[in-house]
């Protein structure tokens, strides 16, 4: 096994399971990790090197600035209900 270098990683639906897992694993691995959550609340896992951004994905600002800051690599496990999505247009 090599060794890895810590990465900052940005991580969009870490309240699900999945996401919960990534944050975890990512953490466990020594890796910088920013979570965009809607309810900081769902978040159970606690570390200093764990960043919480509250915000929403229908929020286009707050995606873009969440995207544009600095960050290694980005996670994505996120499941958008069709319905809430009709709603937003």
């Amino acid at each position: 096994m090599t060794d890895v270098k810590p990465q900052t990683i940005l991580v969009f639906g870490a309240t699900g399971g999945t996401g919960k897992a990534f944050v975890g694993q990512a953490l466990a691995h020594g890796h910088r990790v920013t979570a965009f959550v809607r309810d900081p609340t769902k978040l159970t896992a606690e570390s200093a090197n764990l960043k919480i951004i509250e915000g929403d994905l229908f929020d286009a600002e707050a995606v873009k600035a969440a995207i544009t800051s600095d960050h290694d690599a980005a996670f994505f496990g996120l499941w958008i209900f069709q319905q809430r999505a009709r709603q937003q247009t």
